[in-house]
């Protein structure tokens, strides 16, 4: 895999913009910059979570509907 020039510039100027923040996750990194890591991190838990109680949701219809036969 080739770079080129003009790429690397780019992600060196990024990273001494936004420092380790550059070049995180799923390019969201620049819309949250000016948020406190613990929002950031807050925000991911909020999100598992959320995630979690959908899969106990479906859970719960897989086994109530089992149950009424």
């Amino acid at each position: 895999m080739r770079l080129s020039y003009y790429t690397l510039q780019e992600w060196r100027k990024r990273r001494t913009l936004h420092g380790d923040r550059a070049h995180i996750g799923s390019g969201r990194a620049y819309a949250s910059a000016d948020k406190p890591a613990r929002e950031i991190e807050l925000e991911k838990e909020i999100g598992e979570l959320r995630r979690a109680n959908e899969i106990l949701k479906d859970a719960l219809g897989f086994f109530a509907k089992d149950r009424k036969r």
